[in-house]
């Protein structure tokens, strides 16, 4: 019941998916993609999943808590590396604020995007 209900939502919507073996693949923009598990009734499990390439892990598949994670280990090899290489804070700073500013500016597109569309698939299932 609950993925027929979520199958013409997102047909009625025109979401991008696939249906196969009560799992349902959603595919949204840039790389992205939600995971809805409706093979228990009682149960529906959604997962987010970043794939192919996307900005914020290239073309590692994972999750996007994964990513924060991944970009952070990232981020402070980034840092070392630069401050081994360049003592001179001028030129470092520039390229490390960038650097977290297109983390931080990507990381929040994907969460909200996914949570958004998580926050619909619960509320159609209701």
């Amino acid at each position: 019941m609950n993925s027929e209900k979520i199958l013409n939502a997102l047909d009625k919507y025109d979401y991008k998916y696939i249906h196969q073996n009560g799992v349902i693949i959603v595919k949204l923009d840039y790389a992205q993609q939600i995971i809805i598990d409706v093979k228990n009734p009682d149960k529906v499990i959604i997962k987010d999943k970043l794939v192919g390439w996307n900005f914020l892990t290239g073309s590692i598949q994972m999750n996007i808590k994964n990513a924060m994670l991944y970009n952070f280990v990232g981020l402070i090899f980034f840092s070392f590396l630069l401050i081994l290489k360049y003592n001179h804070a001028q030129f470092f700073t520039p390229f490390f604020f960038t650097f977290i500013a297109w983390v931080l500016m990507w990381t929040i597109f994907y969460h909200v995007k996914s949570e958004s569309l998580k926050q619909q698939i619960i509320n159609w299932t209701k």
